[in-house]
Parts: C-alpha cells; sequence; structure tokens
C-alpha cells in the first residue's frame, strides 16, 4: 500500500525541516568565515570559495527549503540541491550521515514527483527508510559496538539504574542491532500489521537514542534527526484505509526503473563496500557501531604556542606520549563544528597535508597517529608531519602488540 499523497508531501517537508535544522546547528560547518577546523574539498582543484559566496550558498540553501516548506516545488528542490552540492564539494566534513539521509529522500521527490508516479516515489522513500534501518543494525553486529555501548552509551544508566534494569540495560549491546534489523524487516513486509510493530519499534530505538543525547548532553545535531526520523516512519508505513476507487497500480517507466535501481544500489549494495573501504562509512549508516577511526596529532608545547596557537582551546596533554600535547580530531570537530569526525582515509591524509602546510608542522618530533580503539585488531598507524606533503596515501596499519 502507498502512502497517501498528503502524507507523502508531509515527509518531504519532514527532510527538509530536519535538513534546515542540521545545517542551522552545525552552522560553523558550513560557514567558512571564523573557522579553524580546515575545509577538505571533495576534488583537489575544487577552488576555495571567498567567505561571502560560501555565506550566500549557504543562506541560499535554507532559503530554498523554506520555500519548500510552503510546497514541495520541483524548482525550490532544485535551487536547494545546486547550493548544497556546491557546499558539499568544498567539504568532506559535510558528508555527514544525516545530510546524506535528507539528501536521499529529497533526491528522491526532486526525481520522481514531477513525473507524476507517485508509486515510484512511495517505493524509493521506503526502500531508503528501510535500508537505513537494516544497515544501523548490521553495522552494529559484533564486538565493537558491545564496547561501545558498555564503556559510552549506557555506562552511566547502567551503573545508576536499579540491578534488574541495569541487567536488561547492560544487555543492550547484544539485542539493539537486531531491533534496528527487525525494525527493517517488519517494515519491508507488506502487512499492516507488521508494518505497524516496525513503527513502534522505530520509535522505540530513536526514543531510547534520544534519551542518552539528552541525558549526556551530547551531538546535538542529531537531536532533531531522532525527532524527524520516527515521524517519517510513520507517513510512510502508518497508511490510512485506503479510500474507494483509488488505485495503487499503475505503469512504471524504463527511465523510473533505472532510477530505482540506482537508489537500491545506493541504499542496499553500496553499505556493504564500507567495510572494505571502498565506500564512505558516513554514507553507509555506521551509526555509533563503534568502529570509528581515531585520528590525533601529536606536538611539543612549544611548537603549539609559537605555531599553532589556534589548535590551543583543543590540544590536551597527551596520556600516550610524555611532554607532548595532543589534539583529537574528533573532538575537535565535535567541539567546533557540532558533528562527527569524517575518518575516512582521504579525509585524514588531506587534513594532515593542510594543518602541516597552514602552521608550518616541520618539527621531526610533530606528527600524526591513526588507529580504531574499539576494533583494535586493525591496528594503528603514524606518519611525521615534515613528509606529509610527499605522501599519497597513509601508511599501512601495523598491528598492535596485544592484537
Amino acid at each position: 500500500m502507498k502512502a497517501p499523497d498528503g502524507q507523502i508531501d508531509l515527509v518531504a517537508k519532514l527532510a527538509g525541516v530536519g535538513l534546515m535544522a542540521g545545517m542551522l546547528i552545525s552552522w560553523r560547518l558550513w560557514m567558512s568565515a571564523g573557522r579553524v577546523f580546515p575545509e577538505v574539498p571533495l576534488i583537489p582543484f575544487f577552488p576555495d570559495l571567498p567567505v561571502a559566496l560560501n555565506g550566500m550558498l549557504y543562506g541560499g540553501c535554507l532559503t530554498a527549503i523554506l520555500f519548500m516548506l510552503r510546497g514541495v516545488r520541483q524548482s525550490a528542490l532544485s535551487v536547494m540541491f545546486v547550493f548544497l552540492v556546491v557546499l558539499l564539494l568544498g567539504d568532506q566534513m559535510r558528508w555527514q550521515p544525516w545530510v546524506w539521509h535528507y539528501g536521499l529522500l529529497l533526491g528522491a521527490f526532486a526525481l520522481f514527483r514531477s513525473s507524476g508516479r507517485p508509486l515510484e516515489l512511495s517505493l524509493a522513500l521506503k526502500m531508503i527508510t528501510i535500508a537505513f534501518y537494516f544497515w544501523a543494525g548490521f553495522h552494529k553486529l559484533g564486538g565493537p559496538f558491545e564496547d561501545f555501548y558498555g564503556s559510552a552509551l549506557a555506562k552511566r544508566w547502567i551503573e545508576e539504574a536499579p540491578l534488574l534494569i541495569s541487567n536488561l540495560i547492560a544487555g543492550g549491546g547484544k539485542f539493539i542491532p537486531w531491533i534496528e534489523i527487525l525494525t527493517a524487516v517488519l517494515l519491508a513486509v507488506p502487512q499492516l500489521v507488521a508494518r505497524r510493530i516496525g513503527v513502534l519499534l522505530a520509535c522505540f530505538v530513536h526514543l531510547g537514542i534520544l534519551s542518552w543525547l539528552v541525558s549526556m548532553n551530547l551531538n546535538h545535531v542529531v537531536w532533531s534527526w531522532n525527532v524527524v526520523a520516527p515521524l517519517i516512519v510513520f507517513f510512510l508505513f502508518w497508511p490510512r484505509a485506503q479510500r474507494a476507487g483509488e488505485s495503487e497500480k499503475t505503469g512504471t517507466s524504463f527511465p523510473s526503473i533505472v532510477l530505482l535501481g540506482v537508489l537500491g544500489a545506493l541504499t542496499f549494495i553500496a553499505p556493504a563496500l564500507s567495510w572494505t573501504q571502498r565506500w564512505d562509512r558516513s554514507l553507509s549508516f555506521h551509526l555509533y557501531s563503534g568502529r570509528a577511526q581515531r585520528v590525533l596529532l601529536a606536538l611539543t608545547e612549544e611548537t603549539l604556542e609559537n605555531k599553532a596557537p589556534d589548535l590551543k582551546p583543543w590540544a590536551k596533554p597527551s596520556p600516550h606520549w610524555p611532554r607532548m600535547m595532543q589534539v583529537d580530531l574528533e573532538d575537535w570537530a565535535l567541539n567546533e563544528l557540532n558533528v562527527a569526525f569524517v575518518g575516512e582515509d582521504r579525509v585524514v591524509l588531506a587534513l594532515s597535508k593542510t594543518l602541516t602546510e597552514r602552521f608550518s608542522l616541520d618539527e621531526t618530533d610533530t606528527f600524526f597517529y591513526r588507529d580504531f580503539p574499539k576494533v583494535r585488531t586493525l591496528g594503528w598507524g603514524m606518519w611525521r608531519a615534515r613528509n606529509v606533503t610527499t605522501m599519497r596515501s597513509l601508511p599501512d596499519l601495523q598491528p598492535l602488540p596485544d592484537s
């Protein structure tokens, strides 16, 4: 059963509201003025946009979303995507999971709404949503998420809750991934009761995530995402009874089949490639999976003071290297840009080069370090800042002594 047209339009407006909320909360990510964290263009020769033009693109994108909220119009969607794509090309840190999710939903509207094919549009939106929950759960399977869940996500609740509830919360690392996968399966079942159970499960998952984020005062940019996402699920999969004479059968054109195939590849096949680093984790719904890469910049206090004073707000004494300061790029991104660090290897290499060049980090004791704290078997890597300008790829990961 396809969702009624009014509910479909409401899904587009919800996606627009969610995207706007995220962009407003993370405004430093989108505005180059006063920003210290380097921009990492997707294309190396992408021009360094003037501050005024960057602001116009950001403001134009938000304005286009406002016009779209007055009525889902093709022109407003097209203008929004033009501005958004330019902003995304200018900085890979903007390739956040929530941007990708909203972009896919609004992209489906831009492709199918104007063609007058509501069935294909409804199918596309449901494909995106089902893939979202399936991969969010699948990527959490295994030890990394359980470790991350116990040490970071639920530690406070486990310690403060009564024993019975504490034991139940402690087991969440094992059953939460399966709840998300079950949500995807139930939403895919063409049976009303199953889909409504899937909707309730989705609401339960997002309520739990939002409660944790609010209680810990963390990651403000995804608070709105965890409000909007279950509402989108509700309006897509909790349909009203079909009116008499209303038919959901319609001819499917060859272009629609091709577009649905491409969308299926992006949402169901491409995320599997993230396990071999052939597709970005941020575009694969790795949501709190515990598989994130950590990147540190280590430098002496003298170098920090004399060459890189702009980094002082994010520098801390290193617990790993005596008499050294370290900057954790994840903490830096969260604190300045209000978003998660995009830790793809190409982004890390580009950031290493930019930071080295900007602050003239040519000392022998200044270096970058990377590892995967929750997946220790992946190993670690280190490279000197003075050598980074000639590097075409990051050094191979080395096994940890106890792995």
